[in-house]
């Protein structure tokens, strides 16, 4: 995309196999950590309204937190300096019941204890944006589903999206794959339980396109929230992680680069912002990210530098990446912008 109008849209390989179905720019995928971002836009559209403020602890919301959770405020769960871990020991309960109540999921969430005072440490905590997720509930008094839907997704025209509702029968969903070497065959990923909130919405490429030009102006986030979205602080332990709310902002050769990648279960996706040249690039995989591959971050970056010469990788970042590259295989799906 361009200054929020599409550029190229393009679909290659299978969204499933047995039976056979083709990836078009209309397939669904699951966006794993790209959920994130939404997460983040309903907390800051919740400002806007006045029913919170990022800076305010979460046990004015949550007034059964465990006493460690005290002086947490809601800007650190954005930023993953809350101090939690990656997940809760115990796991995470049904998405349809974390949609339709928090109670189950902050229960298992209530046996953690931060790992590091607030502030002071990056810590990316799928846990923490659960938590997110529960205090939009507790303050809206909707599901987290139905909030993004009425705040987000229907204001943008995205009529497509939504939170996983684990209908993995609907044939418009891409399957996850990953490639096992001894079968010599793709393999369907089990979709395991996640934290609704950090890992659970569905889109297509057509509807993050739409997203993104609603980024463009200020008809859902106004341009103090998307500042504030876009910003970073350093921790206090001096890290070099730069985090926004639900986004990474870092410094490129073409000025700031905004984006995310999502990986889970046979899937692994990329929104890639680069606001000073006007281009995005969405990518969504229905793949299984390798170790130190992750596709649609590559493939994001691949495409960028097409359209922008200074976003070109060196060469040795190219070749590294070329050598985990998968040969010689049938293509699972991809889809991007």
């Amino acid at each position: 995309m361009k200054d929020g109008a599409v550029l190229r849209q393009a679909a290659y390989g299978y969204a499933r196999f047995d039976p056979s179905v083709v990836a078009t720019p209309a397939t669904l995928y699951r966006l794993d950590s790209l959920t994130k971002q939404f997460t983040a836009a309903a907390i800051l559209i919740l400002q806007q309204q006045n029913r919170l403020h990022i800076d305010d602890p979460i046990a004015k919301y949550l007034v059964d937190v465990p006493a460690s959770w005290r002086g947490i405020a809601i800007r650190d769960l954005l930023t993953h300096t809350a101090g939690f871990p990656r997940d809760t020991p115990s796991g995470y309960n049904d998405i349809a019941d974390q949609d339709r109540s928090p109670d189950e999921l902050l229960h298992r969430l209530y046996q953690m204890k931060p790992l590091t005072a607030p502030g002071w440490r990056f810590l990316y905590s799928n846990a923490g944006y659960a938590i997110l997720g529960a205090i939009i509930q507790r303050v809206s008094g909707q599901g987290y589903s139905e909030f993004l839907r009425q705040n987000i997704f229907a204001p943008a025209g995205m009529s497509d999206t939504r939170v996983d509702d684990q209908n993995y029968a609907d044939p418009r969903l891409a399957l996850g794959y990953a490639w096992e070497p001894a079968r010599r065959r793709w393999v369907a990923k089990d979709q395991g339980n996640s934290a609704a909130a950090a890992g659970s919405v569905q889109s297509t490429v057509l509807d993050l396109a739409k997203w993104e030009a609603a980024l463009q102006g200020e008809s859902i986030l106004s341009a103090h929230s998307k500042a504030q979205m876009w910003s970073t602080v350093p921790p206090g332990d001096g890290d070099d992680y730069e985090y926004g709310f639900g986004w990474f902002v870092q410094e490129c050769r073409a000025g700031r680069e905004i984006f995310h990648g999502g990986s889970g279960w046979g899937y692994s996706t990329a929104f890639h912002r680069y606001p000073e040249t006007g281009y995005t690039v969405i990518v969504l995989t229905n793949l299984q990210p390798g170790k130190n591959n992750y596709h649609g971050d590559a493939i994001a970056d691949a495409v960028a530098a097409l359209y922008e010469p200074r976003l070109r990788e060196p060469e040795s970042r190219t070749r590294k990446q070329s050598t985990n590259a998968t040969h010689n295989k049938p293509a699972t799906g991809v889809s991007g912008y």
